[in-house]
């Protein structure tokens, strides 16, 4: 009995965190929205720049914060993974972000696009705040499960920090970069590796960068979907 309500108040917390989170990320949108629209008013430029630089950081965080409050349980259809990540990178493109290419997984292989996306995007923003392009982007089928892995040629990160960095929170060193961050990043990708029945690991390679390996295990997604 302990124990069951012991889950249940996790749950409650959990469940409090995520609507405090969504509803104060919802209430910063207009102030945002006005102060953009003030700074575009501004008769200095130089000035205008600066805080139309700041208020697009603050709304990055925003939007961090309203994608883990709301990566609940998706009820969409899955889509090959290979081909969405083919129309994300081509989108990521246009962005100057480039992305390099290594999809191997086959048709068989498949997310709920929403899920997917989120992944994708926040671990390609992760490694061009905190590392380095290129971004190489690979999938393949191994004999447990489908391997979704994520790499940059950045520094890495510190060994101590490995563990933490899937916590809600936790920011790296802001001389390394991703001052437009709130550190919910790795966290929101953690939880949607999860929803779909993966696991998720984080390493430094050997060769200078991180590499985030996500595996989808057959029997796993099989009961996720």
């Amino acid at each position: 009995v302990r124990f069951n309500r012991m889950v249940a108040d996790l749950v409650r917390i959990d469940q409090e965190r995520n609507t405090m989170l969504a509803g104060i990320a919802h209430d910063l949108k207009t102030p945002l929205a006005r102060l953009r629209l003030r700074a575009e008013m501004l008769s200095d430029p130089k000035a205008a720049a600066g805080v139309t630089r700041d208020v697009e950081s603050m709304s990055a965080i925003v939007e961090q914060f309203l994608t883990f409050a709301q990566s609940s349980e998706p009820t969409a259809r899955p889509v090959p993974v290979d081909k969405r990540i083919g129309e994300l990178a081509a989108s990521l493109q246009e962005q100057d972000r480039k992305v390099v290419l290594e999809l191997n997984a086959g048709d068989g292989f498949r997310m709920i696009a929403t899920q997917l996306d989120r992944i994708i995007g926040n671990l390609v923003d992760n490694a061009y705040a905190y590392g380095q392009p290129p971004v190489c982007v690979a999938t393949s089928r191994t004999q447990e499960g489908w391997k979704l892995i994520v790499e940059d040629e950045g520094p890495g990160i510190p060994d101590d920090a490995i563990e933490r960095v899937t916590m809600p929170f936790v920011r790296l060193d802001p001389a390394r970069g991703g001052n437009a961050h709130s550190g919910l990043g790795l966290a929101i990708v953690d939880r949607l590796v999860r929803q779909a029945g993966g696991r998720l690991s984080i390493a430094n390679r050997e060769e200078g960068g991180l590499r985030v390996e996500m595996m989808f295990p057959f029997a796993a997604m099989a009961q996720a979907a």
